[in-house]
């Protein structure tokens, strides 16, 4: 096989010898351009260039299509023509090439690449006509660079591909998205028809015209049936059992709310009295009556306890006296003794108990002595104007005057200046309640 190298010459000094170092090496002639042909189409094929996965969609609507192809050739004039024809309103852009001669491939791969890069600035790209009318195979030879092959491969716009005549077949038709036969085709192959578009517009007006006009006459026929029904002649009987429905529930409701508030007032006065009896000062009038209770029942039980025993003694008194031998005087005077012994111990264990009681007593009465709760740190303030204790801010208002019992019987009057929320951790000298206030003894 005859070949081109091209390279450079040099020394081999160990053995003396010049050696011709290759830099590239191509095929000579037309034989060698089919050769270098095939072998790139099957190392493009094998690396999946050729595959219809890769292949992009073309727009079926374009509004601008790019035209990379020489500025005065046939090829231009044909395109040209054919969108005129075909689509007035597509818009062109044309970045004209050389198609063929040395330097052609690589002007072609980089306006397919300019093209995809400047897209948005052009204002959108939609499809792109990448060829060159007929010639021979080295005319042609452009279009079958690997550089070419690869920059259509890469670019993100759809590409048809129209390079010389029918039966011409280059890598780059191999490669693009859509392969055209001529120029023409590729114009043809990139816009619909016009007329095209308007019968089908036109079809679909109709059949659009007649839907809507079927749809009107359902919908009067529907209408013209709805208002022969009664609902529609006699609306206001529609309204009748609802009325009487809402008539029913609404004394139905009204009774419900009226024993709910009857409900919640008995349960109110409930709660009140069951506060009133656990009020501080009842409270503690209630455990000094019971106190007082114990303290007469006890002095009544002591009283009738000596009583009984007062009588005892003058009863068994009364036996001495009857019985007067010096034995029996003896007998009652130790029986005697033994019986007030006793007696001391009962009275002494009585009155212990009793003690013990009432120091129980007193200590629940102490409890429940609301000075005791004061002399832990605690207050009681009341309204100065009814002596009610404040338990409610909804009893406050600004200028009321406040009286504040403290322990060791001494009060604070106060006058309220503002009210404020309760802070969740609030400073130990700041309360919910500003006032001025002046301590004086009660």
């Amino acid at each position: 096989m005859a070949v081109v190298a091209t390279g450079r010459v040099d020394v081999y000094e160990p053995q003396g010898k010049y050696q011709f170092y290759i830099e590239k090496l191509e095929p000579a002639g037309a034989g060698a351009l089919d050769l270098a042909f095939r072998q790139l189409a099957e190392k493009l094929r094998e690396e999946g260039l050729f595959e219809a996965e890769h292949k992009k969609e073309l727009p079926r609507y374009p509004a601008t299509i790019g035209i990379v192809t020489s500025g005065t050739g046939a090829a231009i004039e044909d395109i040209s023509k054919t969108l005129k024809k075909r689509f007035p309103s597509v818009r062109k852009l044309l970045y004209p090439v050389r198609v063929q001669g040395e330097g052609a491939a690589e002007e072609i791969a980089g306006a397919i690449r300019d093209l995809n890069r400047r897209r948005e600035q052009l204002g959108g790209i939609d499809v792109l006509i990448v060829g060159r009318g007929g010639g021979s195979l080295e005319d042609l030879w452009a279009f079958n660079e690997e550089i070419v092959a690869r920059a259509i491969f890469a670019s993100q716009i759809p590409i048809i591909s129209a390079v010389g005549h029918e039966i011409d077949v280059t890598i780059a038709d191999m490669v693009a998205d859509e392969r055209a036969a001529t120029p023409t085709a590729a114009a043809e192959r990139a816009v619909p028809e016009r007329n095209e578009i308007l019968q089908s517009l036109r079809q679909t007006q109709q059949l659009l015209y007649a839907g809507v006009r079927h749809s009107l006459e359902g919908a009067k026929s529907d209408w013209e049936n709805l208002a022969e029904r009664s609902m529609f002649v006699r609306p206001l009987d529609l309204l009748r059992v609802p009325r009487q429905l809402l008539d029913e529930r609404s004394a139905t409701l009204g009774r419900c709310f009226s024993e709910l508030v009857h409900q919640t007032a008995r349960r109110l006065e409930g709660y009140t009295r069951i506060l009133r009896g656990i009020e501080p000062h009842q409270v503690l009038a209630k455990g000094q009556k019971q106190l007082t209770e114990l303290g007469n029942g006890l002095r009544m039980a002591w009283r009738d306890y000596g009583q009984r025993r007062k009588e005892g003694l003058t009863l068994m008194h009364s036996r001495l006296q009857a019985g007067r031998p010096q034995n029996r005087i003896e007998l009652q005077g130790s029986t005697l003794k033994n019986l007030a012994g006793r007696m001391a111990a009962a009275r002494g264990q009585f009155v212990r108990r009793q003690q013990e009681r009432l120091a129980g007593l007193n200590a629940r009465l102490g409890n429940l002595d609301p000075r005791a709760v004061l002399r832990r740190g605690y207050s009681i303030t009341r309204l100065k104007s009814n002596r009610q204790i404040l338990n409610d801010k909804s009893k406050i208002k600004v200028g009321e005057l406040l009286l504040t019992e403290l322990a060791q019987e001494t009060q604070i009057e106060s006058e309220v200046t503002a009210l404020s929320e309760k802070q969740k951790r609030p400073p130990a000298d700041q309360g919910a309640i500003d006032a001025k206030s002046e301590i004086r003894n009660m």
